[in-house]
């Protein structure tokens, strides 16, 4: 499409840069054919675990026929020969010392989301790590070209952009603090930054401008059929003691490292676990009608609940392999399966072809993260969709279910404010 060949030829005239497309614009065709322009090798891809075989895959369908592919797996030798390498976030640690004792021309980060955290491991073997603390020097992976490519560069707030615009360019964005107290004001007693506290939006939409490249599906795919949500509020009879708790919980607010936050966390499952009766009334409903549906919980206590009680489903859960992956997905799309019942941080992200079969999505509950909620959504809303896709967000009335949506509204204005669309 001509909005990907515009992407691949802004991405070739920048040497790092941010590709922040909307879910289900091709990314990932857009890195490849970038690829194949330059000529580039060797190309190295760090993406999470669970999509490792996805990009394979992809750069076999879209790649020149001539290059080599290796997939970096927990048990296997770190190869010394290839074209194309590809590599989890889980596993930079363990190939520290291989990653660097080579010159990448071109280094792609997928979901780059995951580098929000700048104290985090995979951070840190990323972009590096100069102080001789914990684990000491850590020089950042070098590569003549960086991409980092995310539909949701901000969950929460502008503070997890930084690491990102740090690395694409660290004269620019050379400091944290600075950062963080223009565009997110001071942080809480427990040193986190907040949400509601973002400020100077419109500024830094300006300053990212250059490096980033977002564009929505509103403006350049016109003809994809409309996603429209919808909440469904279920009957909380019976469950009132609980919901009265979760909300006392809720607007304490409590940070993770409190034991409160482990106890708003115990009354999240329970939550969803008291509503697993109602939800599969709710997807028979779909069944019955001969409908597929795609299904996401949080907890893995909710999801086995749900496959018991409805009984033939394709399942994914963070502890699903790769290879067993794929064939729960060919399971649902070869039509053996009316329900895709999926843990929505394992089933949210890397998989592609749902759309060609479903247009129906359920949550049956709620993460804190609205892009989370976007991500997993847009399985179904992308290239390919040809009907009008329905997100529905099963919730008790009153209840903790309630705050989240809340917080989810907050993130979703800032998010909004600040990425809109950055065209070519």
């Amino acid at each position: 499409m001509s909005f990907q060949v515009d992407g691949v030829q802004w991405l070739a005239t920048r040497k790092h840069s941010l590709l922040a497309d909307h879910m289900g614009l091709g990314k990932t065709l857009q890195a490849i054919a970038l690829c194949n322009y330059l000529a580039s090798t060797p190309v190295l891809v760090v993406t999470p675990a669970s999509i490792r075989l996805q990009w394979s895959r992809e750069f076999d369908r879209f790649s020149v026929p001539s290059r080599r592919v290796e997939v970096v797996y927990s048990n296997t030798h770190f190869p010394t020969e290839c074209d194309v390498l590809i590599i989890g976030y889980d596993s930079l640690r363990k190939h520290r010392r291989g990653l660097r004792s080579r010159k990448w021309e071109v280094v792609v980060f997928d979901e780059a989301h995951y580098l929000k955290n700048r104290s985090s491991i995979r951070a840190k073997e990323c972009m590096g790590h100069l102080r001789p603390e914990a684990d000491g020097h850590i020089p950042p992976l070098a590569a003549g070209k960086k991409i980092f490519m995310t539909g949701t560069p901000i969950m929460n707030r502008p503070t997890e952009l930084w690491p990102i615009l740090h690395a694409i360019d660290p004269k620019k964005w050379d400091r944290f603090l600075p950062f963080a107290k223009k565009y997110n004001g001071w942080p809480d007693r427990w040193g986190n930054y907040r949400s509601e506290n973002a400020r100077h939006l419109g500024d830094l939409k300006q300053e990212i401008s250059t490096v980033m490249l977002r564009r929505t599906k509103q403006a350049v795919l016109k003809q994809l059929p409309d996603k429209r949500s919808e909440v469904v509020v279920l009957d909380s009879a019976g469950h009132a003691k609980l919901s009265r708790r979760e909300w006392e919980l809720a607007r304490l607010d409590p940070d993770p490292a409190t034991p409160e936050f482990g106890e708003l966390a115990t009354a999240r499952r329970e939550l969803g676990e008291a509503k697993v009766k109602p939800i599969c009334d709710h997807l028979r409903m779909f069944i019955d009608a001969d409908v597929p549906v795609v299904c996401f919980c949080c907890h893995l206590s909710v999801l086995k609940a749900i496959r018991e009680s409805v009984g033939n489903c394709s399942v994914i859960t963070g502890a699903t392999a790769l290879r067993a992956r794929q064939l729960a997905v060919d399971k649902f799309m070869d039509g053996q399966a009316p329900v895709f019942l999926a843990q929505i941080k394992a089933g949210g992200t890397g998989i592609d072809g749902l759309q060609k079969r479903a247009s129906n999505v359920v949550f049956a509950e709620l993460d804190w993260t609205q892009a989370v909620h976007d991500q997993a959504g847009d399985r179904l809303h992308r290239i390919g969709q040809s009907r009008g896709v329905l997100v529905q967000y099963m919730v008790f009335s009153g209840s903790l279910d309630a705050t989240i949506a809340d917080k989810l509204a907050v993130k979703k204005k800032i998010s909004d404010q600040l990425l809109g669309s950055h065209p070519v």
